[in-house]
């Protein structure tokens, strides 16, 4: 799935990482990027340096602080943006698509309590998940994703059982 919708965008994976993390408004700046991609700063340069020359991300000192650099989405980026999340959405509804009522709340009560633990490791300050999960690489804007789809599929699958 994750291969699939890179390929037909040309991206790599922490490429598309970041053009999702701007699209969410996560964050704004490579520091920022670096750590939720788990990117070393020059490892994130590299890859901001090959979206702006294939213009879908621009960098621009910002106005406020000149020492700190801002990065955002090109109007190309934006679309690629929307477009890739677009395929993600069609992927797993696709996916989801011969799941009955039952077997999509059973899904969602899953996710529900695995999004629960994987906060303990995505958030400072909040208890650590049990088990063997260490470190968690799914940025923030990806499970919101996820569980909006899986709000969207449940009420599909009520509107499906009403018409049965």
């Amino acid at each position: 799935f994750q291969e699939r919708t890179l390929g037909e965008f040309g991206l790599t994976g922490v490429e598309e990482q970041v053009l999702g993390i701007l699209r969410s408004g996560e964050a704004d700046t490579p520091g920022e990027l670096a750590r939720l991609t788990h990117q070393t700063p020059s490892g994130l340069t590299r890859t901001l340096d090959r979206l702006e020359a294939r213009g879908m991300v621009g960098r621009a000192l910002d106005r406020t602080d000149r020492r700190r650099m801002r990065v955002s989405l090109t109007e190309k980026g934006c679309d690629v943006a929307e477009r890739k999340l677009d395929a993600q959405i069609r992927t797993l509804h696709a996916l989801l698509a011969g799941l009955d009522s039952r077997s999509l709340k059973q899904l969602s009560a899953t996710l529900d309590d695995l999004l629960a633990r994987l906060a303990g490791v995505l958030r400072p300050g909040i208890p650590k998940a049990q088990g063997n999960l260490t470190q968690a690489t799914i940025p923030p804007s990806h499970i919101r994703q996820v569980k909006k789809l899986g709000q969207r599929q449940r009420a599909k699958g009520a509107k499906d059982v009403l018409k049965a």
